[in-house]
């Protein structure tokens, strides 16, 4: 788990909060202590997900960015536990339960108070992904929804890190160099250009030697010796500055200060069509070309050919 791994937990009727915050809560296994199972009446309606897609959105959600109706918003939970999420704990919480989700009339004692539905929090190496509600239909209207399985699928492609993540970096991001890695000598790592990137090393968990580098500036591909061989160390670029997605008109104005520009379609302007018009003197050079190809083989066809005389001889 601590090596890179996800463990992703749904709540459900089996679970027993005593037994859960005395085994996982100290292996750090749970976002903070079970603390309540918050459940609504039969005729009330069931709590919502404070989700917004044009809002401020987690990371893992922001595929559905710009995208209503995809079912997260007509989503209610009947049950859920409730879980006490220090601060500075470092759990992120990618989705909330909705304060006022609650039909009218529903006790303010068991309203939630922006509770979190799901989070994710970092166990080494590795990721924890928790969920409040059950992954069945038994505690939520959420897995039919046509947004449940892409839902799981952001949230495990988000969190899951392949064994070879560390070498695929982001400018302004450092290189270090997993304990699990075998080093027959001390590593040295060159830049795109060849020149030597400084590493330096440090005592880590366990006493282990620890090999980290400065922050890299410069995207490319580097190469990491490990004595026994040598590995290509991808630096890319920031996201925000690798988007090649087209912006509209409005998004390129406002990013120019709102200034009065005019904008201009993929279509050659009139005006600029016309002025090009019998300036195209291509098919003159191309018509010379071929006339002094054709003058070219008629005289080597005409002076070039040898022609054999016949002597007669007399005696």
């Amino acid at each position: 788990m601590k090596q890179g791994g996800t463990l992703m937990l749904f709540m459900g009727e089996p679970v027993d909060p005593q037994n859960y915050n005395q085994v996982l809560l100290p292996r750090k296994l749970l976002p903070g202590p079970l603390v309540k199972r918050m459940q609504i009446a039969s005729d009330q309606k069931g709590y919502g997900f404070d989700f917004d897609p044009s809002g401020n959105l987690h990371p893992l959600l922001s595929v559905f960015k710009n995208h209503p109706n995809t079912g997260l918003e007509t989503a209610e939970v009947t049950t859920y536990w409730q879980v006490d999420v220090a601060p500075g704990a470092g759990v992120e919480r990618v989705l909330n339960y909705s304060s006022g989700a609650a039909a009218a009339g529903t006790n303010a004692a068991t309203r939630p108070s922006s509770d979190p539905a799901i989070t994710v929090h970092s166990l080494g190496d590795g990721r924890v992904i928790f969920v409040s509600t059950t992954a069945n239909q038994e505690w939520t209207t959420l897995p039919p929804k046509p947004v449940y399985v892409p839902l799981v699928h952001e949230l495990l492609a988000g969190s899951v890190r392949t064994g070879d993540a560390w070498l695929n970096r982001t400018v302004g991001q450092p290189l270090e160099i997993p304990a699990t890695v075998r080093l027959s000598a001390t590593p040295t790592l060159l830049d795109p250009a060849k020149n030597p990137v400084v590493i330096e090393a440090s005592e880590g968990a366990g006493g282990a030697t620890v090999y980290r580098s400065r922050p890299l500036t410069r995207p490319g591909v580097y190469a990491l010796s490990t004595g026994a061989g040598t590995l290509p160390v991808a630096v890319n670029v920031p996201g925000d500055e690798a988007d090649v997605r087209t912006l509209p008109p409005e998004a390129i104005r406002t990013a120019l200060g709102g200034i009065d520009v005019a904008m201009r379609g993929s279509d050659v302007p009139a005006l600029a069509a016309a002025a090009e018009t019998g300036n195209d003197l291509s098919w003159a050079f191309m018509l010379a070309v071929f006339a002094l190809l054709a003058v070219e083989c008629f005289m080597a066809m005409r002076f070039g050919h040898h022609r054999r005389t016949d002597v007669k001889r007399t005696s």
